[in-house]
């Protein structure tokens, strides 16, 4: 095999091996709450969501959000977030949303949600 065919399949193979990380899920390190911030409206929309997955339970208590466990985000078309949020009734929840910013509505819930008193 001549070199620039090694050096060809080395340049495609690393093109290859780099695009099972494209696209992946990066964690976010901290959360800013501030309600000017973008990402505030995608945990209230969370919340809500948390919300009404309980009152299809039948639980019709409202939580509030204690604070961002974890938070992760993933490109897409538009951004997901996976968090772990907890809440003020002892619950922790795990729910992912996919914030597409141009689309009506701006948030999609991507179930499930699972929650567990912690």
């Amino acid at each position: 095999m001549s070199l620039s065919v090694l050096v060809l399949l080395s340049v495609c193979l690393t093109g290859v091996a780099s695009l099972g990380r494209a696209g992946g899920w990066s964690p976010l390190v901290t959360v800013n709450l501030d309600p000017s911030n973008s990402i505030y409206g995608v945990v209230q929309f969370a919340v809500d969501e948390i919300n009404s997955w309980y009152a299809a339970q039948g639980d019709n208590n409202v939580r509030y959000l204690k604070n961002v466990a974890s938070a992760k985000s993933q490109i897409v078309a538009g951004v997901k977030y996976n968090f772990v949020l907890n809440l003020d009734d002892g619950s922790q929840c795990d729910v992912t949303v996919v914030h597409a910013a141009w689309e009506t509505p701006m948030y999609t819930l991507v179930p499930p949600i699972t929650c567990k008193q912690v």
